[in-house]
């Protein structure tokens, strides 16, 4: 069943067609990966799904409910959440308080709760500690983040949302900046959430990390869905190895399947 579907998504900038007729799928429990070159759209897609960039013209549906017009915060509510490419991390905050704040959804009466019901707990501590134990941050969860690896900051930032219960987490470059090692311990945590339960968009430019655990992948090109399928129907696409290595697909050197293989990661799905 289809928790996220977006139909003829445009957003235009002026005369600028930042994304075109875009479409997008995400099922419950599964991890949908979304890829394409430098300036393909994936950005404005994920601002627009989330509520930060307005359509121009389609459809967001989530959870069956019609979000197109909704702004940022009432979408967060819904359960869409996302992380950012900056972390925006508190610097003097240790990492289970920079969780614990990330959790909170202060509304305007709850000042006069504090008053009534002094020393309440509106988050839930079973559950920030078993998202800090499934992220490997138990024993750093005292730390200040100018205390940890960039990795490990990275986790941090991916924790702050999964304490919030996310019907769906939307990732926009958890990887960057991560080396190999890193971004194979986070494939793998992501891919054991996924398979207990959780709905996953993940836009990283780390082929290795989307072809390895996503089951599902689509591929942007000049704010167009070139491509969709499987990581194996992805990896023998003409048309995706044409977006990342400028050849012509209707020209008489036009990538054959076995050419694709090579210029994309070969490595099996859920290996990450």
């Amino acid at each position: 069943m289809s928790l996220l579907e977006l139909d003829d998504l445009t957003v235009r900038y002026g005369g600028l067609v930042a994304l075109d007729e875009a479409r997008l799928r995400v099922d419950r429990g599964s991890l949908v990966g979304l890829i394409g070159p430098n300036g393909a759209g994936k950005t404005t897609m994920i601002d627009c799904l989330t509520g930060f960039t307005p359509a121009t013209s389609g459809h967001v549906i989530f959870d069956g409910h019609e979000v197109t017009s909704l702004p940022a915060h009432r979408r967060t509510r819904l359960g869409m959440i996302r992380t950012f490419q900056s972390l925006e991390l508190f610097d003097d905050l240790s990492v289970r308080d920079n969780c614990r704040v990330a959790a909170s959804d202060p509304r305007w009466w709850e000042p006069l709760a504090d008053v009534v019901r002094p020393g309440r707990r509106p988050v839930d501590d079973a559950l920030l500690d078993d998202t800090l134990a499934t992220l490997g941050l138990t024993e750093l969860a005292g730390l200040r983040p100018p205390e940890l690896s960039h990795g490990h900051r990275k986790l941090v930032g991916i924790a702050r949302v999964l304490v919030r219960k996310p019907d769906l987490l939307l990732l926009d470059e958890p990887a960057a900046g991560l080396d190999s090692g890193e971004s194979q311990t986070l494939g793998r945590l992501l891919r054991g959430k996924v398979d207990n339960g959780a709905s996953m968009l993940l836009i990283d430019h780390d082929m290795n990390l989307v072809l390895g655990i996503c089951d599902r992948i689509y591929v942007l090109d000049f704010g167009r869905v070139i491509a969709e399928g499987t990581p194996d129907e992805i990896r023998n696409n003409p048309a995706v190895v044409a977006a990342y290595l400028g050849s012509d697909v209707d020209s008489d050197l036009e990538p054959t399947p076995e050419s694709v293989s090579r210029s994309l990661p070969s490595i099996g799905a859920h290996t990450a």
